[in-house]
């Protein structure tokens, strides 16, 4: 099935940008939420300590640190090498393991492109059909702005992206 889907700020600070995806219907009219959003709103009840803390540590990515490498969990993937899902370290270098995944893009200390996530509650992504579509969706995504990259029709400018069309693309789920 294929869907519409834009490119659009969520946040912006002294040392980020950060980019989300909103899907859009099939007249092009966006959804209310973004992908984020949505991710956002399903775990503020259920997990707000985990809520809290991905406010928390996105409010640091965007004002102080960017978006290092030791806030994102790599997720194994042999179709896209920048897939990651956030989390975060404690002073002793412990990764975060707790229920929820954000997934996002992440090409960088200063690229940044957020998805969706939910609730892990299998032994990998892959096993859960919901968490398995997000990262699908954000695979695709990656091919085509490499196409577009590499066509001269997308450049980043540092944490900005700047494109030759409005940021809507068609991607196939």
């Amino acid at each position: 099935m294929n869907r519409l889907l834009q490119l659009e700020t969520f946040l912006t600070g002294k040392k980020q940008t950060i980019y989300t995806i909103r899907y859009l219907d099939k007249n092009g009219i966006p959804n209310t939420l973004s992908e984020t959003e949505k991710f956002f709103d399903e775990i503020k009840e259920s997990h707000p300590e985990d809520y809290q803390l991905f406010k928390a540590l996105l409010k640091n990515i965007i004002d102080k640190s960017g978006a290092r490498n030791r806030f994102f969990r790599e997720e194994s993937n042999p179709d896209c090498n920048f897939l990651r899902a956030l989390t975060r370290e404690d002073d002793s270098g412990k990764k975060y393991r707790g229920e929820c995944r954000l997934f996002c893009l992440w090409y960088g200390e200063d690229k940044l492109i957020f998805g969706n996530g939910g609730i892990k509650r299998t032994r990998t992504f892959n096993e859960d059909p919901k968490l398995n579509k997000i990262a699908k969706a954000l695979q695709k995504l990656d091919a085509l702005l490499f196409e577009l990259e590499k066509d001269g029709k997308l450049n980043w400018n540092g944490s900005l992206l700047e494109f030759d069309n409005k940021h809507i693309f068609e991607i196939d789920l």
